[in-house]
């Protein structure tokens, strides 16, 4: 006799799909605020999660502010990282 074995069955086998809705212009002097849209064809979403960046941590939401101060100290283009996790704990790749 062998020892038992167990078999985890998902039934969504589907990642979630995350798009970006927000401005449609590039540049702004003003803060921007864009929100992450994720979807799913199995059992919801669970999580969204987000870094502005190349490093750092990920954040938990689906509001993104990207600040503009008077003092132009953050000018430029900013890199926006995102990825969603379903109920069945598929991740989006």
């Amino acid at each position: 006799m062998s020892a038992p074995a167990f078999l985890a069955v998902v039934d969504d086998p589907y990642p979630p799909v995350t798009s970006v809705s927000g401005p449609t212009r590039v540049w702004h002097r003003t803060a921007v605020t864009v929100t992450l849209v994720a979807t799913d064809v199995g059992r919801g979403v669970f999580k969204t999660f987000y870094r502005i960046g190349e490093t750092g941590e990920y954040t938990s939401g689906t509001a993104v502010r990207l600040s503009a101060p008077a003092d132009h100290s953050k000018d430029g283009l900013y890199v926006l990282r995102f990825y969603s996790v379903d109920k069945a704990l598929n991740w989006e790749q």
